[in-house]
C-alpha cells in the first residue's frame, strides 16, 4: 500500500468511516475524506493530471502512479459496501464508477471552473456515490 493511504488509514476520519454501520454513512464519510485530502492539495493535482490526460510526456509517470493508487482506493472503497451494491451492479464496475466520480479532474473542475464551494462539492459527491452504487 501506498504510504498516504497507509497514514489515512489511521486517521479518526477512517476509522469512522470503516465503523459506519450503513454503506450510505460509510459513502458519505468516504466523500468527506476526499474533500478533506482535495483541499489539502489544491488545485494543482488536478491540472497537472489533466495535461497528463492530455499527453505531456513529463506527466505520465505521475499519472500512472496517481491512477494506480486511485484504482486501489476506489477498490477498497467498493469491497467496503460490496454487500449493499444494487443487485445489477458488479463490484470491480463499482469501483470504476467511484474512481471517476471522485477524480481529482472532476474535483478540479466543479470547484475551480465552475466556482463550487468544498461543501457543495462534498454533498455532490456523496450523493452522486449513493446514487449510483445503492
Amino acid at each position: 500500500l501506498d504510504p498516504e493511504y497507509e497514514v489515512l488509514r489511521w486517521t479518526p476520519a477512517y476509522r469512522a468511516m470503516v465503523e459506519d454501520p450503513t454503506a450510505e454513512g460509510k459513502l458519505r464519510r468516504y466523500a468527506a475524506i476526499v474533500r478533506e485530502i482535495y483541499q489539502r492539495l489544491g488545485p494543482l493535482l488536478g491540472v497537472l493530471l489533466i495535461a497528463a490526460r492530455s499527453g505531456e510526456p513529463e506527466l505520465l509517470g505521475f499519472l500512472e502512479q496517481t491512477d494506480r493508487e486511485s484504482t486501489r482506493g476506489a477498490r477498497h472503497i467498493a469491497e467496503l459496501v460490496g454487500g449493499a451494491l444494487k443487485p445489477d451492479l458488479a463490484g470491480h464496475r463499482a469501483a470504476d464508477v467511484i474512481w471517476a466520480l471522485r477524480a481529482p479532474e472532476m474535483h478540479y473542475l466543479l470547484t475551480t471552473v465552475r466556482g463550487w464551494s468544498a461543501e457543495e462539492y462534498e454533498e455532490w459527491l456523496a450523493t452522486s456515490l449513493v446514487g449510483a452504487l445503492l
